[in-house]
């Protein structure tokens, strides 16, 4: 992430997370500036990729963008941050001895206070017993550890990342990763390289006791050591596992993609739930020894509650009862890509007929009656809003009375723009343009290119932009093709009455200038998918991994935002308030 973008970055993090407790910090925006919360979902959206503790009241989680969160059994509490790197895993010993890394050799130790770190490679996990005997592993192949005199390189037999540690009483440890890499380190020994069970990536380890490991990794792995070696298990799913962990052998956990919620009672694995957010990168519960009479035995075993973490901000609880707890609100964590609309009446759409609706107090769901991807939406008043999406699709009405309109075409609708309810104009793959004439879906010839977006000053001059840099105009009914000054992909255009902009691959801003079509200097590197503005007033575009930038008189600056994989669709519906939509359900308002 950009340093520009740090400014005010933890800060909003910390605003973000719900919950009320002596962690939560809230710091004002300075008067005059923007500043970025997230609407959807509640109380944040940014991926949680670790969680950590030391009992089950006391347990911290970290995330994109610096995020950290202090559970104490009944919310997330926001925890200023040190750093705006995304933090990959945590482990605790005590309310004060709490241990973090993450990208760019990131780590952050008692007091939250960063630490002297030997690497700079990004750090995807860290495992101690206690706070004198941690290691912690990560990009490259690279091993560090810390003995209590702090941390240190540790010569490692490979060069391929590792994407996670584990370790036991007795000092065997093992470390996973890229291409079922798999070293072992026995009894404080140097690290060995071991022969890989599978080609595939490996992406966790756990062990309760000597002899008895379990691995999980892409492609739905899931493998067990008992000494004799390692052995395939029967996988329900093939999605990817991110994580697993357990009590003991007949009390382990394993989550990934999709609905890869999986339950090993030492019979079988079996699915248990399906994550609404559809990715979980994070399994924790505490372990404790307690006498098993009713099953004639007396070892470690489950004794808390199982806490799950993932994409969306994600944060649920299976108790010991069998139910589940979720500690984040969202209605849906479907990737969005359009918004559009005046205050009271914002609309989002996305992934499989996704449709959202802001009253100015919270989002809803709007059923749309259609499972198809929705890329586009365009309000022209609180009774008729346009949509197009996949496969030709083209709705009309509003909240909660959708209508599909004819279209005549199976191609991808990718972008809108109307002038009212009787003209308007869709492009998307294929050389496809639609004009509505009041009644019906017309198509128009047109240079032949995938379209991403339209947009139009008047009826009679509309810019669509496309794959490969290509840009056409619509005068009067007929599209010609205008010259361009890139071949990348262009993902956004928008225009007023004076200005006329297009974003897209790579950071690209193009304006007109004179008529001619002429880069502008954005600052940045993200592809920039979307881009909209106020007649006489703010111009905002956003893009891949949340980021944000405004035109600030005839140059972009690049505003706080929240950590998001990327921001689709942008709306400026005031001169100081503007709604970005992206993954996973990711709503972003900016204000000032």
């Amino acid at each position: 992430m950009r340093s520009a973008q740090r400014t005010l970055l933890i800060a909003a993090i910390a605003a973000c997370i719900a919950g009320c407790g002596d962690d939560d910090v809230v710091v004002p925006p300075a008067e005059g500036t923007w500043s970025s919360q997230w609407s959807h979902p509640i109380p944040h959206g940014a991926t949680i990729r670790g969680l950590g503790g030391w009992t089950e009241f006391d347990q911290w989680a970290v995330g994109d963008g610096g995020l950290i969160g202090h559970f104490r059994g009944i919310g997330l509490n926001a925890v200023a941050s040190p750093t705006s790197e995304t933090l990959r895993d945590v482990v605790g010993f005590s309310p004060s001895q709490v241990f973090m890394v993450g990208d760019g050799g990131t780590i952050i130790g008692p007091g939250l206070a960063l630490q002297n770190s030997p690497t700079s490679n990004d750090l995807y996990s860290i495992f101690g017993y206690t706070e004198t005997n941690l290691v912690a592993v990560g990009a490259g192949g690279v091993i560090i550890e810390n003995d209590g005199g702090g941390w240190q390189s540790v010569t490692s037999p490979t060069a391929s990342d590792l994407y996670d540690v584990w370790g036991l009483v007795d000092g065997e440890m093992i470390a996973v990763g890229e291409g079922g890499t798999l070293i072992r380190s026995t009894g404080g020994g140097p690290w060995m390289l071991e022969t890989s069970f599978t080609a595939r990536d490996v992406n966790a380890v756990w062990a309760d006791k000597p002899g008895d490991w379990f691995a999980v990794g892409d492609g739905g792995e899931i493998w067990q050591n008992r000494t004799a070696g390692w052995t395939p298990m029967t996988s329900p799913r093939a999605d990817d596992f991110h994580d697993v962990f357990g009590s003991d052998s007949a009390f382990v956990w394993a989550v990934g993609d999709a609905d890869s919620v999986l339950f090993y009672d030492q019979v079988s694995w079996k699915p248990i739930a399906p994550s609404p957010s559809g990715h979980l990168d994070a399994i924790w519960a505490t372990i404790c020894d307690i006498s098993l009479a009713q099953v004639g035995a007396s070892r470690e075993t489950h004794c808390s509650n199982t806490y799950f973490a993932g994409a969306g901000g994600i944060l649920t609880r299976h108790t010991l009862f069998g139910t589940y707890d979720t500690y984040s609100t969202a209605i849906t964590y479907a990737n969005l890509r359009g918004v559009h609309g005046p205050w009271g009446g914002v609309y989002a759409v996305g992934d499989s007929g996704t449709v959202m609706r802001f009253d100015n107090t919270a989002w809803a769901l709007s059923p749309s009656g259609v499972e198809d991807n929705l890329n586009d939406v365009f309000v022209v008043s609180s009774l008729d809003i346009f949509i197009v999406g996949d496969n030709g699709s083209i709705l009309r009405g509003a909240d909660g009375a959708w209508n599909t309109m004819a279209s005549g075409t199976i191609a991808n609708l990718r972008g809108l723009w109307a002038q009212n309810g009787s003209e308007a104009v869709a492009v998307g793959d294929a050389g496809t343009a639609l004009a509505f004439d009041g009644v019906d879906w017309n198509p128009e010839t047109v240079p032949f290119a995938d379209y991403t977006d339209v947009w139009g000053a008047t009826p009679s001059e509309v810019i669509a932009v496309a794959r490969a840099g290509v840009i056409v105009q619509r005068l009067s009914g007929t599209w010609s093709a205008m010259t361009s000054p890139v071949a990348t992909d262009l993902f956004g255009t928008w225009s007023d009455t004076d200005r006329v902009y297009a974003v897209g691959a790579g950071g690209v801003i193009l304006t007109i200038n004179n008529g001619v079509w002429e880069p502008m200097v954005s600052g940045v590197t993200e592809d920039l998918f979307a881009i909209s503005g106020r007649d006489g007033g703010t111009v905002w575009a956003v893009g891949e991994n949340g980021v944000a930038l405004r035109l600030d008189g005839t140059a972009w600056k690049v505003e706080q935002s929240q950590p998001v994989g990327a921001l689709g669709g942008v709306f400026v519906y005031a001169s100081d308030r503007v709604f970005a939509a992206g993954t996973t359900g990711g709503i972003i308002r900016f204000q000032r």
